[in-house]
């Protein structure tokens, strides 16, 4: 019985078939979809899950995303009328797109939208919200004054107080790479919690971190006594040296005296709280993100 299974299992991946989201089986009203209901709720909750913004702020970027995004069919103008009717739910689809690393099978549902209407509307989209963002002072990268520095130092170590001092945190990105042919660089690369091949991060982290540890060595933006919470992957010598803390590393605290073994764990155990609290206010963009040629390249430094 279990190898029959598996045999249909098999001759069933080799027939070419392809499943999507149909038409028909979508509400006829765009306006019965789950986006519009979202938007009437006005949750400042759901507004952050969805499109990792509040309702307030959303309103303020839909303001400026209005001048942008041209629609040129519809009631009076040639063409028929549009598949996405108002720009609110427009700016809401690629916002949750990028939030949320949604499938295009999960978009189309929530927003009532065949894969091709999808498509285009995401490339069209992403030229007007990249105009957009490019009026929107709060929307450019920056980097904080040392009186914000403060403020986020006293945050945090109002939540830890073994901590003091640390005003931001850092995180390496994920590079996915091809399986290595040598079996010793497949078990360098391999990361088993993603079961997936990766660029190690104790490499790509301390590479791609230059212009920052560049900054954390200049007293003209951080002040002595600052420091970024990072994990153990981040170097933590020669220029970082005392400006990026992080949890205890493998045999770290083998090492140790035994009589400072239980305020090293303390503080490793305070890090990596302070490291889960912000990390659980950000997102993961766990996709290929589409290139569109019409958006400028820009170079954005901190």
């Amino acid at each position: 019985m279990v190898l029959t299974r598996v045999i249909a299992l098999r001759l069933r991946d080799m027939l070419r078939e392809r499943n999507y989201v149909r038409s028909n089986a979508l509400p006829t009203d765009q306006l019965d979809a789950a986006c519009y209901t979202t938007y009437a709720s006005r949750d400042p909750s759901t507004f952050i899950a969805l499109v990792a913004i509040p309702p307030d702020d959303f309103d303020e970027l839909l303001q400026v995303f209005d001048r942008h995004y041209i629609i040129k069919s519809g009631p009076g103008k040639h063409g028929g009328p549009p598949r996405i009717v108002h720009k609110h739910c427009v700016l809401a689809l690629v916002l949750c797109f990028y939030a949320n690393a949604s499938e295009a099978k999960t978009l189309c549902e929530l927003f009532a939208i065949p894969p091709a209407t999808l498509a285009r509307a995401l490339h069209k989209v992403e030229v007007a919200l990249a105009d957009a963002l490019g009026e929107t002072p709060d929307a450019a990268i920056r980097w904080p004054t040392k009186a914000l520095q403060a403020k986020w130092a006293a945050a945090t170590h109002l939540r830890e107080p073994l901590v003091e001092g640390v005003s931001a945190f850092v995180d390496g990105k994920n590079l996915r790479v091809q399986q290595p042919s040598s079996i010793d660089l497949q078990n360098a690369y391999y990361n088993g919690w993603q079961h997936c091949v990766f660029v190690t991060g104790s490499w790509n982290d301390g590479e791609m971190s230059r212009l920052l540890l560049e900054r954390l060595a200049d007293p003209r933006f951080i002040e002595k006594d600052m420091k970024i919470a990072s994990d153990s992957a981040f170097p933590v010598n020669g220029r970082s040296s005392g400006r990026i803390i992080t949890p205890l590393k493998d045999g770290d605290l083998e090492r140790a005296p035994p009589e400072c073994r239980l305020g090293m764990q303390a503080m490793s155990d305070s890090i990596t709280s302070l490291r889960q609290a912000a990390e659980w206010l950000t997102f993961q963009l766990d996709q290929r993100l589409p290139v569109s040629r019409e958006i400028p390249r820009k170079k954005f430094l901190m």
